[in-house]
């Protein structure tokens, strides 16, 4: 049996059920029948994608329960990417229940005054001082206890609380700021953290100015922070949202840079004025390479457009030395500071942080090649923007030789794309042989060749140096083995790398680094756009039977 219960949602009844798999079984059949495209006459295809939940109906369960569980099924199915089923559980059930508590609760604390706001110091690294705070929401429950923002953040976030909890933190913030006192002729501003579902409501930059104005607050001792899923999608109503927000002196903030889907194009597309390397990657900056190199492209490439970086989750004075060797200006975390009452912060903001004799003044190197910084990240950029624009997989290869070439020098260069469970190459320069083009090496095997499941810049023999091929150094792009390499990184994993190499070089300038790390990330994506479009041009042109 088999019914519409609601505008996308459908129900089956399935008798004679055996095992719980058996539900799955149906599940997945269900998928597979409406997975193949569909033709619309006159106006193109359409595909369809479905999250499924199942649910056995147990001793004593009525059909309001059972409905229930497979809810909770489906919605797991959902969170965690859709197109799958999910198999209600206890685990679930105990989830489900428990975040319906958390909600519950969550209103009852915006009433009586549970909540509270604690501010985390953001450290200029040059000076020790306190540039500004960032508001944290506290919920201290009184039979609970402390409620971490991890566990009920996510549960405002699904529900109209966000925004609730959004104003209330805002005004909570303003309110406190207006109170902390000028140091050395500057007062400190106040980062307050902004939901997707805040921006797109279209009457949020009135309430903004409204608050400023109830407040006393410059507009300019403001910074919003954004995460990066609210720049996804129909951007156009964020964007207006952002400019009028700008138009009001508040600055912004793309928080988390790095985890999501932030890149290149962001950075003009939207009016913001600062990035926050997530903490992720702050965490390995003093003992991963490949953690050292992402933080120090984000801030290469922040400063080619004139923008303020700050790490956020700093727990060690040996992070601080290398975020400010990397140039990074603005550092938060517990090795600074631990996030303060606000009562204390007014006596916090005249207090510097000892921090010149952890961290070493940052290096002033002259850019390479003649040209200045700035000029190599625009030349860059227009490589990015044309390798975009490609459709099939030669072309962005081709043209990533090419952009690299206007802004870094080197005599030979591969880039290797991972297949299945080998690695082989795509693209050299100079151009190599037929059969270097069809050597590969299996994952993760060679020389340091775990590159390609830690994703970390290290030394890396060329693919084509493998034991058939090793005796004839025409097979090896350069002529010599690569010593620098760079993970494309794409959805959460590694699809290959870009290598470098130089028969006329030691040692790599460390701004090479970060340029061609900040690419690798242009490329991986138009890298896996080709791919999909193949496929997808593939399914057209060989149609699945009927």
């Amino acid at each position: 049996l088999v019914a519409r219960i609601g505008g996308d949602e459908f129900v089956m009844l399935c008798h004679r059920i055996n095992q719980p798999d058996d539900l799955v079984r149906v599940g997945a059949r269900v998928l597979e029948m409406i997975r193949p495209v569909i033709a619309l006459e006159g106006s193109g295809e359409l595909a369809v994608t479905a999250s499924v939940g199942a649910a056995v109906a147990v001793r004593g369960a009525t059909a309001d329960s059972v409905l229930s569980d497979a809810d909770t099924a489906m919605y797991s199915a959902k969170s965690s990417g859709g197109n799958r089923v999910q198999l209600f559980s206890q685990a679930l059930h105990q989830r489900a229940v428990h975040s319906r508590e958390l909600e519950v609760g969550l209103h009852r604390a915006l009433q009586d005054r549970q909540l509270s706001v604690v501010y985390q110091p953001v450290v200029d690294l040059a000076t020790g001082q306190v540039a500004s705070l960032e508001a944290l929401a506290r919920w201290t429950h009184p039979v609970w206890g402390a409620v971490g923002p991890a566990e009920f953040i996510p549960v405002a976030e699904q529900s109209e609380l966000i925004v609730t909890l959004g104003t209330w933190v805002l005004r909570q913030a303003l309110q406190d700021a207006a109170t902390w006192p000028q140091v050395k002729g500057h007062a400190a501003g106040v980062a307050v953290n902004v939901s997707p579902r805040q921006l797109s409501d279209p009457d949020f930059p009135a309430l903004v100015a409204a608050l400023l104005i109830e407040t006393g607050v410059p507009g300019d001792r403001l910074c919003l922070e954004i995460t990066e899923t609210a720049l996804i999608g129909d951007v156009g109503p964020v964007v207006s949202a952002l400019r009028e927000l700008r138009s009001l002196g508040v600055r912004l903030s793309i928080d988390d840079f790095g985890t999501g889907h932030a890149s290149l194009s962001y950075l003009t597309q939207f009016p913001v004025d600062t990035v926050k390397i997530d903490r992720s990657f702050v965490a390995g900056v003093a003992t991963e390479a490949g953690s050292a190199a992402i933080v120090g492209g984000v801030v290469a490439m922040a400063h080619a457009f004139g923008l303020r970086v700050v790490a956020e989750g700093a727990e060690t004075p040996e992070q601080l030395s290398q975020l400010r060797r990397l140039g990074c200006e603005f550092a938060q975390g517990f090795v600074l500071s631990h996030p303060l009452p606000a009562s204390v912060v007014p006596s916090a903001l005249g207090m510097a942080v000892p921090l010149q004799a952890q961290v070493p003044t940052p290096r002033r190197e002259e850019s390479p090649a003649g040209l200045d910084e700035a000029r190599r990240y625009r030349l860059l950029l227009e490589g990015a923007r044309d390798i975009s624009a490609c459709l099939d997989l030669d072309s962005v290869l081709d043209r990533s030789f090419r952009a690299l070439r206007k802004v870094i020098s080197f005599t030979g260069g591969s880039i290797q794309l991972v297949d299945g469970d080998v690695i082989r190459l795509a693209a050299t320069e100079p151009p190599a042989p037929p059969e270097a083009m069809q050597a590969s090496i299996p994952l993760g095997q060679g020389i340091g060749g775990t590159i390609a499941v830690t994703g970390e810049p290290r030394y890396l023999p060329d693919i084509t140096i493998v034991a058939a091929l090793s005796g004839s150094k025409k097979t090896v792009s350069g002529g010599v083995r690569s010593w620098y390499g760079v993970p494309l990184v794409a959805e959460g994993r590694i699809i290959g790398l870009i290598q470098i190499d130089s028969l006329e070089v030691d040692a790599f300038d460390d701004r090479d680094q970060l340029l061609v790390l900040s690419f690798a990330s242009v490329v991986a994506a138009a890298v896996q756009t080709a791919r999909q479009f193949a496929r997808e041009l593939q399914q057209v042109q060989n149609p699945p039977s009927r």
